[in-house]
């Protein structure tokens, strides 16, 4: 459909040969020297760029009555094209001046009349000239010949002051009506409502939108999908669709058809999809750095998608050094960080990474993976009954592992160091429920929770074994089996004391009344047979002292004293410290202890003194009348010597005896 477009000049001015500025005339005279500028309003763009658009400058010219213009044939005026300047009126802006040398861009001639001879008459009226596109404005650069008469100008162009101002009349095809899609194009997060726009206009040169009367909205899930219709009243070019109304799917077609009075569109369908983009995790802090374990501890990351659209949840996992990828959290949020809660990280090397799920709730790639050092105890190792006896065994994992502690019922190992993961109790177990604990040192010096199990205890015992004893300054002990023993332990108040093959056994570290058992075990077994139980009172009537190798009592009956005496002394290591508020010191009493033995005797005999001599340096056993006894080491002696005797003086200090235990 053919269309026509009128721009008139809004704005014109002329600068003479002498330099005078007008704006604002009725009318301009063009000539030599002379140039006249005119200026559009705005239009639109597709008219200045489409060359097949044709394009018409009308100017308004007008002479005086009766005037033949000399010079020539007929008249004429130069014009240039301004495409790639700038012409504003207004400020005075013009492209360098005079052009009078410049090319024409097209020549316009004015309405004229042949006079005859070769003379043509000017008339009033609009002069019709094809142009090509232009950005600012019309240059009229000079005269050409005929317009003159006597030396002055006899034609005028009227300007846009006057009843005919300059005009461009365009002439295009338009074409037929359509519609054209604004958005949505590509991805819809259809969990949310959506916009879609349009707006008609015509196929061919769309100068103008065209009224739209109504419309219908169509959508369908495939090139071969279900068409549903929305109806769309009036000239709204909007329409809003509610979340949730469309369904995943990768081909989403849509378009709308609308009713204007050019006709009926017939519009292309557009193709958007539901389904987010994968997503793609970076995992930023922490990283190189030491972590403390028993803390919170933040981790960040950050989340993107082709499409721009949010996390939806995430999963954090670790990795040890010894260990496999492990998710310690996991969580439906936008965040794109976590707090660790404490005592969640393993001690050690530890790697960490994370992935993300878009809108569609599908998980992306894992990220980068950055490498921390936690410091922290280690986890509880994971414990097993190995052997259920009366000396059981278990068995435990653990990470970390530098040393380690076991406890079963009344027996605790101590500290244990090493990485070996077994252990069997030496010692034997009552009957009944008993527990089973461990845990593991790090290299931090950190100590893991305790790993806990349960057993129950369950001795199957032989025929006792039938225990005698006869006392005097020692304990002996004999007994009678008629089982084949591994070996016999030997108790004294409930404490072992000796583990031996044989069946006798003599207990030299006790004074006074005590209780003794022997305990009979077996090679092909855990279990136990225990005998009679037996009071047994050891006594000496003076002091008596011996070597713990074997040697036999040295008797310290006698000394230079008339009344022998026994001095028994003791020491607790205690601190007074001196706190703001007490009127008196405060004691702090240290776990330390002293006890000493003073010893006098004297020996008629040389080879009892150097018996007693030779106990300098050794560890010792002495006892007395008044049930003292102690082990410990002569340090030092003072000898004095008469012609019949000689006498000592020492002092044994008591040691800590440790476990000492005779074992064959």
């Amino acid at each position: 459909m053919s269309k026509t477009y009128t721009i008139y000049a809004t704005k014109m001015a002329q600068i003479n040969e002498n330099g005078v500025y007008i704006t604002n005339a009725n009318s301009y005279k063009p000539g030599v020297g002379r140039t006249v500028w005119m200026e559009f309003e705005d239009f639109p763009e597709t008219l200045r760029t489409i060359s097949s658009i044709n394009r018409s400058l009308f100017l308004y010219f007008f002479g005086q009555d009766g005037v033949t213009p000399q010079y020539g044939t007929y008249p004429r005026i130069k014009a240039l094209h301004r495409s790639d300047e700038i012409i504003d009126i207004d400020i005075g802006q013009y492209p360098e001046d005079p052009r009078s040398n410049d090319t024409p861009t097209f020549y316009v001639y004015p309405y004229y009349t042949n006079a005859g001879n070769g003379l043509y008459d000017v008339k009033s009226g609009y002069s019709e000239k094809s142009v090509q596109a232009w950005a600012g404005g019309i240059e009229i650069a000079e005269a050409g010949i005929g317009l003159w008469q006597n030396n002055t100008p006899c034609l005028e162009i009227a300007s846009v002051n006057s009843e005919n101002p300059p005009y461009l009349l365009f002439t295009y095809d338009e074409g037929s009506p359509i519609t054209l899609i604004n958005y949505p194009v590509g991805y819809i997060d259809r969990t949310q409502s959506n916009e879609f726009s349009w707006h008609t206009t015509y196929s061919g040169f769309p100068v103008e939108d065209i009224a739209q009367t109504s419309a219908t909205l169509q959508w369908k899930n495939g090139s071969n999908g279900a068409v549903n219709s929305i109806t769309i009243n009036g000239a709204v070019t909007t329409y809003t669709m509610p979340a949730n109304t469309l369904p995943v799917s990768d081909e989403i077609y849509w378009r709308v058809v609308a009713v204007t009075s050019e006709g009926t569109t017939n519009p292309e369908w557009t193709q958007v999809r539901t389904t987010d983009s994968p997503t793609v995790s970076t995992a930023i802090s922490p990283s190189g750095t030491y972590v403390d374990g028993t803390k919170a501890v933040l981790f960040t990351w950050n989340h993107s998608t082709d499409t721009g659209t949010a996390q939806t949840a995430y999963d954090l996992q670790i990795k040890s050094s010894t260990g496999d990828w492990t998710t310690v959290q996991s969580a439906t949020t936008s965040d794109e960080f976590c707090n660790l809660p404490a005592n969640t990280l393993p001690s050690g090397t530890v790697q960490w990474r994370v992935r993300t799920y878009n809108a569609d709730g599908t998980a992306g790639s894992w990220s980068n993976e950055l490498t921390i050092v936690v410091i922290a105890a280690p986890a509880a190792p994971a414990i097993q009954i190995d052997v259920v006896s009366p000396m059981p065994q278990i068995s435990w994992t653990s990470q970390e592992q530098q040393a380690f502690q076991v406890q079963m019922g009344i027996y605790d190992s101590g500290l244990q160091f090493g990485t070996v993961k077994s252990y069997k109790c030496p010692v034997y177990l009552p009957d009944g429920s008993t527990r089973m604990r461990v845990r593991v040192l790090n290299e931090y010096h950190l100590w893991s929770d305790w790993a806990e199990a349960v057993a129950t205890i369950t001795n199957v015992p032989k025929t006792a074994p039938v225990l005698v004893i006869t006392a005097e300054r020692d304990a002996q002990l004999a007994w009678e089996s008629n089982e084949t023993a591994a070996a016999y332990w030997v108790y004294r108040d409930g404490e072992r004391i000796a583990k031996t093959a044989n069946t006798s056994y003599t207990d030299r570290l006790a004074i006074g009344s005590h209780t003794y058992y022997v305990r009979e075990t077996y090679a092909s077994s855990d279990d136990y047979t225990d005998s009679n139980t037996v009071v047994a009172t050891m006594k000496t009537d003076h002091p008596i002292i011996c070597t713990l190798d074997g040697t036999g009592w040295i008797s310290l009956r006698f000394s230079t004293n008339s009344v022998q005496s026994v001095q028994v002394s003791e020491q607790q290591e205690i601190a007074l410290a001196q706190y703001a508020g007490a009127v008196y010191p405060v004691p702090e009493v240290a776990p330390y202890r002293q006890r000493n033995y003073s010893i006098s005797t004297a020996y008629m005999d040389t080879a009892a003194c150097a018996q007693f001599e030779a106990l300098l340096g050794k560890r010792v056993c002495v006892k007395d009348q008044y049930n003292n006894l102690i082990v410990g080491v002569i340090t030092s002696y003072a000898k004095t010597s008469v012609p019949f005797y000689t006498a000592y003086t020492a002092t044994v200090y008591e040691i800590d005896k440790g476990e000492y235990l005779e074992d064959d």
